[in-house]
Order: structure tokens, then C-alpha cells, then sequence
């Protein structure tokens, strides 16, 4: 697999290669599949999905810290590990005292092409680079394509271009 970068500046194209892999370089993963195979680890009642988390605390239970895990259904879940995939505004990253995050100028779109038939498409990372913008995408299977699209995000107080105005909805 190779990661491309193209840049566009006005009608010309500038392509870089900025790596290439082999079977054991990195490889891209649909996220379905990497939590599958995740969950296929563990035994079935170590891990929940979809579990909407309302707070957390630390107590001590045998000399070690647990984790007590409170669920807006009322479960109570008590775990000495704990993975949180809730974001960066959530319960979890509060609990483990991360800071708030910092807007980053940029503003992104991102999804998932499905092609029943198959899209043809070589196993390789493409990027495209211009100014203030990025794009890319990157064949996940023979019929699926993660793709992705960023801008710089404008100032406050300033009127976004009609490029951002299109996908800062």
C-alpha cells in the first residue's frame, strides 16, 4: 500500500509518495471489523457497546482501584478496565482528567462509500492537498472506501467561503 499526496495549486498537480508498505507495514481496518475482533478476545459479558455512561467513580476493592461505572439505564457496571470510545466532550475523557479540547482551524467531513459491485480500485492511500484543503480516501475492502474532507476553519467573525460553508453545516 502507498500513502499519495497530490497537491493542487491552481491547474497543476504535485504528487508525493510518502510511504509504502509491505504485508507487515500499516494496513487500513473498517472500524466494525477492528471491534469485532477486539470483542472476539473477550468473553461476552466483559464487554458492552452502545452503553450511554452518566458517571464514573474510583473505588478501592481488594487493594485495587475499580472503576464504578453508573448507566443512564441504571446498570452499574464494576470493571477494573475500562475503554471509553465516548469522545473528547464525555464522561470518560472528564473521569480521566483530560483537557478540554482546543479548536484546531479545521473543520472535516469524513464517511464510508459502499460499492455492492466492487469499485476496482488499486489497495493504495490517496491524499489530495491545496490550499487550506484535504482530501483523500483509502479502500477498506474490495466494495467499501473510507474518504475524508478538511478545511481550514474560518476565523471568528468572518464569513466562510462557499467550499466551507458546504461542509461546515
Amino acid at each position: 500500500m502507498k500513502l499519495l499526496a497530490v497537491g493542487i495549486f491552481k491547474k497543476s498537480l504535485k504528487q508525493r509518495s510518502y510511504f509504502s508498505c509491505d504485508a507487515a507495514g500499516p494496513r487500513s481496518v473498517h472500524r466494525k471489523a477492528l471491534l469485532e475482533a477486539l470483542a472476539g478476545e473477550l468473553p461476552v459479558h466483559l464487554i458492552r457497546f452502545s452503553s450511554k455512561i452518566s458517571s464514573i467513580e474510583t473505588q478501592q476493592h481488594e487493594g485495587s482501584s475499580v472503576a464504578i461505572v453508573h448507566v443512564e439505564n441504571g446498570t452499574v457496571i464494576k470493571a477494573k478496565f475500562l475503554i471509553g470510545c465516548d469522545g473528547v466532550h464525555l464522561v470518560v475523557s472528564r473521569w480521566l482528567g483530560l483537557r478540554e479540547p482546543v479548536l484546531s482551524g479545521r473543520s472535516a467531513a469524513r464517511g464510508l462509500a459502499v460499492y455492492p459491485q466492487g469499485h476496482g480500485l488499486e489497495q493504495k492511500v490517496r491524499q489530495y492537498v491545496g490550499s487550506g484543503r484535504r482530501a483523500g480516501f483509502v479502500p477498506l475492502t474490495d466494495k467499501e472506501i473510507y474518504w475524508f474532507f478538511t478545511v481550514t476553519s474560518p476565523a471568528k467573525g468572518s464569513k466562510p467561503s462557499p467550499v466551507q460553508q458546504s461542509i461546515c453545516i
